[in-house]
């Protein structure tokens, strides 16, 4: 485990990899969370959407970091088990349930 931990932290190659992954996928988020905007007049006129609608859909993302604390929980588990472990964690969760 020592011998990974060397290995990564020493190669300049691998940490501008993990950088570059890490900025593609923010990057993703944000642009793919804000792609709906655009399209809510469409959204509206073939789903038949109403404004309210929209406004739930566009916010459900955030209800359960507001209301159920999962920011704060997932902050807890972060600090207990550590990133690696947190990270491999949430990665299988989002592969078996999207």
């Amino acid at each position: 485990m020592n011998e990974f931990r060397k290995i990564l932290s020493e190669s300049p190659v691998l940490r501008w990899m993990v950088l570059v992954l890490i900025s593609i996928t923010m990057f993703a988020n944000y642009y793919f969370y804000d792609l709906l905007s655009p399209l809510k007049s469409l959204l509206q006129e073939k789903l038949l959407w109403s404004s309210s609608d929209y406004g739930f859909f566009m916010s459900s993302y955030s209800i359960s970091n507001v209301f159920l604390l999962m920011a704060v929980i997932g902050g807890v588990i972060l600090d207990r088990l550590g990133i690696r472990i947190t990270g491999f964690m949430f990665t299988v969760f989002i592969m078996l349930f999207f």
